[in-house]
């Protein structure tokens, strides 16, 4: 998942989802644009399946905006960043995102888990 937030995970979701369809992509269309099943998609939309980030780039790509707009976040930093990281060899933005994952995967092992308020 791209955020450990559930909360910002689904707000991005909500924004995915309106941006695809205030630009009349129906979810088959947006499914078929990224090379998947529509079944599939919905599943990342609703919020069954993870949200990568990888997947938010290629929906952005597809829908013409930044992927900042999608996730909430308008710095100048984050735009920088992403002109930066799509100037580089296909190669190297996919290495790069598959350590950018590995990097969360071992940040959500070292962050303690949030307290339980029902216990």
């Amino acid at each position: 998942m791209i955020v450990g937030d559930e909360q910002k995970a689904n707000a991005a979701r909500a924004s995915i989802k309106e941006a695809r369809e205030s630009q009349g992509i129906s979810l088959r269309g947006m499914a078929r644009a990224l090379g998947m099943n529509p079944g599939s998609y919905h599943r990342i939309e609703s919020g069954v399946g993870g949200l990568r980030v990888d997947l938010v780039f290629s929906i952005a790509d597809i829908l013409n905006v930044e992927p900042a707009s999608l996730l909430g976040v308008y710095e100048e930093d984050f735009t920088r960043l992403y002109a930066a990281f799509r100037a580089l060899p296909e190669s190297r933005r996919l290495r790069l995102l598959e350590q950018a994952e590995d990097y969360l995967t071992l940040q959500a092992l070292q962050d303690p888990p949030p307290e339980d308020p029902h216990k």
